[in-house]
């Protein structure tokens, strides 16, 4: 899976993806390299960040009404995933909720197609990539999970499950 530019992966990462590679080149195995573009990684991160905030006065509501500070690491990510340059997500401004969320589930959706194809053509038995673009940071440092919020959006688990295996067919 490539490195999305907009969150490079932390040196960690990086050196243990190649190193798993590697190994799997040295086995026999082929690998296949797969595109910034095929990855979706950034888009992936603007449909759930419009997701995220569809509904603000439901989800700032129960943080406001439990009388608790918002979480540090929460308070800092308010703003919108890739610092606003959506690429993917067109303008939503003068939709109503409604509408905002059947765009966002299309946009979803083709992520989910894209992957599908990605996964039939190449015959893909597995992906390799990380879940999340660092080692572990201490507690409400962290920032904006897009490799973790792009396995959300295709909605994958990490073995293979009945849902998958008749979505893949």
């Amino acid at each position: 899976m490539a490195e999305d530019p907009l969150y490079p992966l932390h040196p960690p990462i990086r050196r243990t993806l190649a190193q798993a590679v590697e190994r799997l080149k040295a086995q026999g195995h082929q690998v296949i390299p797969l595109s910034v573009h095929d990855c979706h990684t950034a888009d992936a991160t603007e449909v759930s960040w419009e997701l995220f905030t569809l509904a603000p006065e439901t989800t700032l509501g129960y943080i406001n009404s439990s009388g608790e500070p918002m979480v540090p690491s929460v308070a800092k990510n308010c703003g919108p995933a890739n610092a606003g340059q959506y690429k993917f997500v067109p303008d939503l401004s003068k939709l109503d909720r409604l509408h905002k969320m059947a765009a966002l589930n299309v946009k979803r959706q083709e992520i989910c197609d894209d992957w599908r194809k990605i996964w039939q053509e190449k015959h893909l038995d597995a992906v390799i990539g990380p879940s999340a673009q660092n080692t572990a940071v201490p507690h409400d440092t962290f920032g904006w999970p897009p490799y973790t919020v792009l396995l959300n959006v295709l909605d994958v688990s990490a073995g293979p499950n009945k849902h998958q295996e008749k979505c893949m067919d």
